[in-house]
């Protein structure tokens, strides 16, 4: 398990796909969090969580000078987005999303679609993502879902 960890208030959240893939670890932390430094901290016993995650270096998030300091009260100017926003995640276009694995469903103005996965990585392109009932991969279940949730939003 592969944390993605905001220094200046220990804030975490969890990293997806593989913490050791080639350049994409530290990347996918910044997409997120930009206006604030990252680091990476990776547990090998999942129960545990961040309770036993370390850096890289070997040192444990405990040790981390600023480690649960978000708990207890917000730290100025300690922010993933820049300028008055407070708090959570900086937003991503769908296009530059490095998170994104083939059968991943995405919400547009034109309803939900479907990542393919045919390019290794950002920028995509609109053709990368298709609507449920071209995707083969996507149950029929998942199919009358989405569906529902189109319906719904209108």
């Amino acid at each position: 398990m592969a944390y993605c960890v905001r220094t200046c208030d220990g804030r975490y959240f969890p990293l997806q796909g593989k913490a050791g893939e080639e350049g994409g670890a530290l990347a996918q932390c910044n997409a997120f969090c930009p206006a604030a430094t990252m680091a990476i901290y990776t547990s090998s016993d999942s129960t545990k969580g961040i309770d036993a995650a370390v850096s890289r270096a070997g040192k444990a998030y405990s040790e981390l000078p600023n480690a649960f300091v978000y708990r207890q009260r917000l730290v100025e100017g300690c922010t993933c987005t820049e300028g008055s926003r407070i708090g959570g995640l900086n937003r991503i276009d769908v296009m530059n999303d490095p998170t994104l694995r083939r059968g991943d469903v995405v919400m547009t103005e034109e309803g939900s679609r479907v990542f393919t996965g045919g390019r290794k990585g950002p920028p995509y392109r609109e053709a990368d993502f298709v609507e449920p009932a071209r995707f083969p991969d996507l149950s029929r279940d998942m199919r009358a879902r989405l569906s529902e949730l189109e319906m719904a939003s209108r």
